[in-house]
């Protein structure tokens, strides 16, 4: 777990699988009852299936506190597969067909 955040407080990735494209991202300060917003970079695996990724708060020593918070992320497999030898626009019109 990697916190830098500058007043102390991210969200850090404690488990599941590494989709973040970082490993901690900096957390707005807020009053008590106030909401914000948290933007984490992330990439789906490249193999198809359910991912799942955990985060949480920590402060400035790294500790996490708070409650878990997560994305899973579905990746379906292509439904087709392109032929390297169609031109683009005959690819086009094979993926558009159901």
């Amino acid at each position: 777990m990697v916190v830098e955040a500058e007043g102390g407080v991210a969200e850090a990735e404690v488990g599941g699988e590494a989709l973040g494209v970082v490993e901690s991202v900096a957390a707005p300060a807020l009053a008590p009852g106030e909401a914000g917003r948290i933007s984490v970079p992330m990439r789906a695996p490249q193999r198809s299936g359910v991912a799942r990724s955990d985060w949480r708060l920590a402060g400035p020593d790294g500790a996490a506190f708070g409650p878990v918070l997560y994305v899973e992320i579905t990746v379906e497999a292509p439904r087709h597969r392109a032929r390297p030898n169609w031109s683009m626009f005959e690819q086009a019109r094979y993926r558009a067909c159901p």
